[in-house]
């Protein structure tokens, strides 16, 4: 079963919804370009429950896909005054995902000139640990009583 089945909701819906928290903006795809709406729900699930995803979702009009993004955009919010828990899910998941997406990190490299993978190790060579600093605190007793 798809998230759309699961949810009752349209792919189109699942679409605009994506696309109302992330629009596409000069050479930056939207969100519903990018995320798959299976992953989303699934991380959505995993922060939230599937029954408010769910109470969340069907408070969403039929004709979502159908309104403009400022009327979207305040359906959402009355819909996060009741639910905010999947509301904070869903957009913790959305920027997650997006983000985190190798298109849109690439488009932000070169926007910004910063590289999008982590600093380490990247060709930084760190020194081997030298165990001898632990050695005062290894000899030292235990800090904490010992319930036994």
């Amino acid at each position: 079963m798809t998230s759309h089945q699961l949810f009752g909701i349209t792919g189109t819906t699942w679409k605009a919804l994506l696309e109302t928290l992330i629009p596409a903006q000069e050479n930056l795809q939207s969100a519903a370009a990018v995320i798959s709406i299976d992953e989303l729900v699934g991380d959505v699930i995993a922060l939230s429950s599937e029954d408010i995803v769910r109470k969340f979702l069907g408070q969403l009009p039929e004709d979502f896909s159908s309104l403009d993004q400022s009327q979207r955009e305040s359906l959402l919010r009355q819909a996060g005054v009741l639910l905010p828990e999947c509301l904070n899910a869903l957009l913790n998941a959305t920027y997650t995902i997006y983000y985190s997406h190798p298109d849109i990190l690439r488009v932000i490299a070169e926007r910004t000139g910063y590289s999008p993978t982590p600093p380490q190790p990247n060709g930084y060579a760190l020194a081997p640990f030298d165990e001898r600093m632990l050695y005062k605190s290894i000899q030292r007793a235990p800090m904490w009583r010992d319930p036994h």
